[in-house]
């Protein structure tokens, strides 16, 4: 059977073309407007399975107005109605939509690119999300080709402040919604002049700023003839994020101070206690299409069978749309080519490392290849391992924010089955940073399943399974390295017990080098394997308790991943006996932060080993492979939002009927 690894980029970039369809599945959250009417525009976010439209616009005399649109889609349509609210501070609450209003929308997807709107000779041929967007607003309405807003989330960021903003029940009705651009953020104010009418203002600022001065804009009215909008200041978006990486955790501050120096309708000013309102405006921002433009991207990776020869190849498909096009990574046709990683850097590039045997002659070598965001080569393939005799297996890769990387893999160069760990260090460009090293430091016996995580400094953690004294019995040990390939701390055990069997271990290292690692565990050899984890400091020492993942201790568990936080908080996804998809994440002492959740569906008879990533609001990504009823390997991923919820699935798209399974991805 012929076996393939795919690697597809999941950005939301500016290099996107427009495609002829989109499903609910595939539509970013995000800002939209037409080009053709600069200055009006939408905003779409997502509470739970409702979608949110925030309408900005002007009204007949050219000052900004919005207006909100709640509703479930259908396929690619989104359609509801349009409220317009009011402010009155005499009644409770003081927001209330408007009754005498009536308005509706219609946003469909579904065919943009072939629309009626889209077809008004303006020159669209670099749109993202192209839309029909048909609104009402009283007895006036028009119909407008729309497109997603080019936002460039290739700098690496910690904290997310994305989402709608609020200060709680107690006085809703007004807030600001935030997006990420670059090292930028964005702030839409929605608020009420002294008359009750709402009106809109928009700043930009760094990212970590503390006050974004706000503007508002005059322009033309929907169904005017565009003329130049003008800009004049507004106020200031004061913000305490006294939760540190942690937004939205209840002691975040904000304060709105804006007035009306050309208007008549006096001031509006607001103190009170941030809360992000919206579930899907974190949640949603992964979930559609794999990331929002404005937050966040990753790379995944996974293993594809057409059912055709023994020949395996390494393939991948360009972050173009995200479309279901496949191009082949790997330049050595012949022979297998099969358990692939990846690693992604902070500018969106990355890097596919892989075992080859292109000459067929059962004997494999590691090698690594890396890309460009737009999928374009960016080193040629190089083959990792010095040494070419003997069997070189199973490799793992880490990438730094700065493209630089390390590679692990099974070596057993003398063919006699006892592997060593080895790993070697390369530049972004693909040159070498440090030669071959041999990882474990006692050569006796077998050492398998490396796996290895980076800081953003260059110094790296590699664990994996070891049987120095050859009893067939493994233990779980990680070793730590500077950036140059010189040891950083002594070859360590991580499992506290030494009886029985530990073995598929997981690394994941966090920006200062701090790591959480997981394995599989059965001290008491009873063949009912649990799931272990801990945490430790970059120095090695340990700074949690050790913790037993599962809950269900009467099944087995099985190939633990694991992804780390920047405040030590990590997050595990298993398989159970059951064949399901779990996961759980533990604060940084080891106490549990929420209960096991199920994310496979019953449906999905067997499920394959799976991959996680830690979102930067605590929730996570979980990819994993899955048996259907077909019974033909597909993959599957899912977003659990930070308190344990199950928040949604991602559609990961199907470019042919071939088996894919076997997924890893890595998170920036």
């Amino acid at each position: 059977m012929r076996k393939f690894t795919i690697a597809r980029l999941l950005l939301a970039t500016s290099l996107a073309l427009p495609a002829a369809s989109l499903l609910a599945e595939e539509v970013r959250l995000g800002l939209g407007y037409d080009r053709a009417r600069n200055g009006h525009g939408f905003e779409l976010h997502k509470f739970g399975d409702l979608w949110s439209l925030y309408f900005y616009t002007y009204d007949a005399n050219g000052d900004p107005e919005w207006f909100l649109g709640l509703a479930e889609m259908d396929g690619g349509l989104l359609a509801g109605d349009l409220n317009r609210y009011t402010y009155d501070e005499s009644r409770s609450p003081a927001a209330q939509a408007d009754t005498v209003f009536d308005g509706e929308f219609r946003l469909d997807f579904s065919d943009g690119e072939n629309s009626e709107a889209c077809d008004d000779g303006t020159w669209r041929g670099d749109a993202e999300q192209l839309a029909s967007f048909y609104w009402r607003v009283g007895n006036s309405s028009g119909t407008w080709c729309t497109e997603l807003l080019k936002i460039d989330d290739g700098a690496a960021r910690g904290t997310y402040y994305g989402g709608v903003w609020y200060g709680g029940q107690g006085d809703s009705g007004y807030g600001f919604t935030m997006s990420h651009m670059d090292d930028t953020v964005s702030a839409l104010a929605y608020y009420y002049d002294a008359n009750g009418n709402p009106r809109w203002a928009l700043g930009v600022a760094p990212q970590d700023a503390t006050a974004v001065a706000l503007t508002h804009f005059t322009g033309y009215c929907r169904t005017c003839t565009p003329v130049p909008i003008d800009p004049f200041p507004a106020g200031t978006l004061a913000l305490d994020w006294a939760q540190g990486s942690n937004p939205g955790g209840g002691n975040d501050q904000a304060e709105l101070d804006l007035s009306y120096p050309q208007w008549p309708f006096g001031t509006f000013y607001r103190q009170f206690t941030l809360e992000r309102l919206s579930d899907g405006d974190v949640v949603g921002e992964y979930s559609k299409e794999y990331a929002m433009g404005s937050d966040v991207m990753f790379v995944a990776a996974w293993q594809l069978d057409d059912g055709g020869s023994d020949d395996e190849q390494v393939m991948m498909a360009p972050p173009i749309r995200l479309a279901d096009t496949e191009r082949v990574a790997n330049d050595l046709m012949p022979g297998p080519q099969a358990n692939a990683a990846v690693g992604l850097a902070a500018d969106g590039s990355y890097v596919i490392t892989w075992e080859d045997d292109n000459d067929e002659n059962g004997y494999y070598q590691v090698y690594a290849r890396g890309f460009h965001p737009n999928g374009d080569e960016r080193f040629s393939r190089i083959t990792v391992n010095t040494a070419g005799a003997g069997q070189q297996r199973f490799p793992d890769i880490a990438v730094a924010p700065n493209g630089d990387f390390v590679v692990v893999w099974e070596d057993d160069t003398n063919d006699n089955f006892f592997s060593d760990i080895m790993a070697r260090g390369f530049h972004a460009n693909g040159t070498q940073k440090f030669a071959d090293i041999v990882v474990n430091d006692d050569s006796a016996g077998h050492q398998m399943d490396p796996a290895v995580g980076i800081a953003d400094d260059g110094s790296f953690v590699v664990v994996w399974a070891d049987d120095t004294n050859a009893n067939e019995l493994y233990q779980v040990a990680a070793r730590g390295f500077n950036a140059n390939g010189t040891e950083k701390f002594r070859q360590r055990e991580l499992n506290l017990e030494d009886a029985g069997q530990q073995f598929q271990p997981d690394v994941a290292v966090g920006p200062n080098g701090d790591f959480a690692a997981a394995w599989v565990d059965d001290a008491d050899l009873n063949h009912y394997y649990e799931i272990h984890g801990r945490g430790f400091s970059a120095s090695g020492s340990a700074w949690s308790k050790m913790v037993t993942v599962n809950q269900v201790a009467t099944a087995s568990q099985y190939h633990p991943a694991v992804s780390i936080g920047a405040d030590r908080s990590f997050a595990v996804a298993w398989v159970d006996q059951a064949h399901s998809v779990k996961v759980r994440a533990f604060e940084s002492r080891g106490d549990a932060l929420y209960d096991e959740v199920l994310v496979s569906d019953e449906s999905q008879s067997v499920n394959d080993r799976p991959a996680i990533a830690l979102l930067p609001d605590g929730g996570a990504v979980v990819a994993w492979g899955y048996l259907p009823g077909d019974g033909e390997f597909d993959l599957a991923a899912a977003v659990v939002n930070p308190e344990g919820g199950h928040a949604g699935d991602i559609s990961l798209g199907r470019a042919s009927a071939a088996e894919r399974r076997l997924p890893s991805i890595a998170i920036r």
